[in-house]
């Protein structure tokens, strides 16, 4: 039953690594006339033409393809895989459907707000200042010093996890 078992789960990594390669393919814009692209084309084919009916592209990315990678790596070994991708997939739709919802409103923003359409130069140096200065007092370690007094000065009775 081992044995078997063993099989199966190399035929799927084997099928995981042969979608994660079509999708670098495409990234890369290879030539699928390629011996090697036109066998991964094939092998991941029955998969992916089903998933195009139902899901469309996005921009640039075959989102077909990222989901049949997903969905045949979550398949390798079991439900304690399928658990971390489903919350792989609800922490990323979590962090982007707001920075979507920002980014569709701050144009509209933007155009209602004069003050920060006139000083958009302004907003951009600034925070780009205090870009470099926090990369700076990381490296220098001015930054740990500056968290401690911030933790000290402003949180009180809080014992850290680690």
């Amino acid at each position: 039953m081992d044995a078997i078992r063993y099989i199966v789960d190399t035929l799927l990594w084997l099928l995981t690594l042969a979608f994660v390669l079509r999708l670098l393919f495409q990234w890369v814009r290879a030539n699928f006339r390629d011996p090697m692209a036109d066998a991964i084309v094939r092998v991941t084919y029955w998969l992916i033409l089903p998933l195009r009916r139902l899901l469309p592209p996005i921009g640039k990315v075959d989102t077909a393809t990222v989901v049949a990678v997903i969905a045949v790596a979550s398949a390798t070994d079991g439900a304690d895989v399928a658990r971390g991708v489903a919350l792989v997939i609800a922490y990323c739709l979590g962090l982007g459907i707001p920075f979507l919802l920002l980014a569709f409103g701050s144009a509209r923003a933007v155009s209602g707000f004069g003050w920060l359409r006139r000083h958009t130069r302004a907003i951009q140096i600034f925070g780009g200042v205090l870009l470099i200065l926090v990369g700076a007092a990381l490296v220098t370690g001015l930054w740990n010093d500056f968290v401690s007094w911030v933790r000290d000065a402003f949180v009180s009775d809080v014992t850290l996890p680690i």
